[in-house]
């Protein structure tokens, strides 16, 4: 089981933390030297599974920037969208 977790401390911010395990294409699991969370740009990203497609998501991702508007909707939609092109996945 892998977990991405997030909290806010009033006054403080807010952190978002996981633990450093991965999977490859062959669900092999490796201990990642790597951190599974970072920030782009506005975003801050983390990621569970398989280790490619989080470093494709770091490494190849040009995230669209957050709108004024409806963020729910903007990730529902633009957002996901580029993660889905940029990890080959298509909607249904």
């Amino acid at each position: 089981m892998s977990v991405v977790v997030g909290i806010e401390v009033a006054g403080q911010g807010g952190w978002l933390a996981a633990e450093r395990m991965g999977t490859d294409n062959f669900n092999i699991q490796h201990e990642l030297g790597a951190p599974k969370v970072w920030r782009q740009g506005p975003y801050i990203i983390g990621f569970v599974g398989s280790i490619p497609d989080g470093q494709a998501i770091q490494y190849r991702a040009t995230l669209p920037p957050p709108p004024d508007w409806d963020v729910d909707r903007h990730m529902a939609t633009e957002f996901i969208d580029t993660l889905r092109d940029v990890v080959g996945v298509r909607a249904a």
